[in-house]
């Protein structure tokens, strides 16, 4: 009973995860910001993960049920399939806190995380492969144990960091919406990582009582960031694109603003954006002409407004 308890649950979980895509998808054709994609993309991939899961515990019901003997690299197989995923998850997961604050992603990252993630998913997949042929099958257990507590752990730093980033924001919505995401995060994946740990470290394995608990916890992880969305939607972009178009601000301008709202200097503003110091001054000039403010707290200040405005 436990265990169908459990399906069920996994079931509910990717439900709510598909309705958090579909509202997210929804907020991403009117405001296109890197945050919606990646929070979008880490959505999808997460209830992928959660269907994978939902398979791998189908094929052992049905192994331990008939006594049915499984195909030799079937578990392999999936358990591989299902750490690349989980490294793509992380990716975009990380990805979505690097530029929710900031709304940049810095550009070594992604080369940096493509060269860990390649040499420790080609050592992972190595050793599985290895423990499968020669049958320790507990080292499977292991390994996949040590895949588990790394991309969990990976998350959990990522909350640490946009908490940590949040701080550096100015006083107002964006800030506490920032770190209102990064500490429900913080919280679900900390208390998943100890509940898989327990369950990891009782001498019978993990009970079903474990395995309802992380999937009840699956669910919270997708359905609390739709409450933040609906709560906060307008994180992202200060302004909406209807307020932008109506002072005739281009495309870069948009970008500048962006930063702008997030607290960035100017010359941190040219180092994301690729320009010069110069350039930014330029583009600053031109927004505050177009937009009739005097300085960047008029400006923030005349765009949350309009955003306000526009959401009414």
């Amino acid at each position: 009973m436990s265990e169908l308890w459990s399906l069920l649950a996994l079931v509910v979980a990717v439900g709510a995860g598909l309705t958090t895509a579909t509202v997210s998808a929804i907020l991403f054709r009117s405001r296109h910001t890197a945050f919606f994609r990646y929070f979008l993309i880490q959505i999808l991939l997460f209830d992928l993960l959660i269907l994978g899961g939902l398979v791998l515990r189908l094929v052992d019901l049905q192994v331990r049920q008939h006594g049915m003997q499984s195909h030799p690299g079937l578990l392999p197989g999936l358990l591989a399939a299902l750490a690349a995923l989980k490294l793509g998850w992380l990716y975009s997961f990380v990805a979505m806190t690097l530029v929710l604050p900031g709304q940049e992603l810095p550009a070594p990252f992604r080369r940096r995380f493509a060269v860990a993630a390649a040499a420790f998913f080609g050592t992972w997949t190595a050793l599985l492969a290895a423990s499968v042929a020669t049958r320790s099958f507990g080292a499977v257990g292991g390994l996949v144990a040590v895949m588990e507590l790394g991309i969990l752990g990976g998350v959990v730093a990522a909350c640490i960091h946009l908490v940590v980033r949040a701080a550096s924001l100015p006083p107002g919505p964006r800030r506490r919406a920032v770190t209102i995401l990064g500490g429900v995060y913080l919280a679900i994946f900390a208390v998943m990582i100890g509940s898989l740990t327990l369950g990891w470290m009782r001498p019978s394995g993990e009970t079903p009582s474990h395995v309802l608990f992380n999937s009840t916890f699956m669910v919270l992880c997708n359905l609390l960031p739709l409450v933040w969305i609906l709560r906060f939607q307008p994180v992202g972009p200060i302004s909406t694109a209807d307020a932008m178009d109506r002072y005739g601000i281009t495309p870069r301008e948009r970008e500048i603003i962006d930063q702008i709202c997030a607290g960035s200097t100017n010359q941190e503003i040219a180092d994301r954006l690729f320009i010069s110091l110069a350039t930014v001054k330029d583009h600053n000039y031109n927004i505050f002409r177009k937009t009739g403010v005097r300085n960047r707290v008029e400006l923030v200040n005349l765009l949350r407004n309009e955003g306000r405005g526009d959401g009414d």
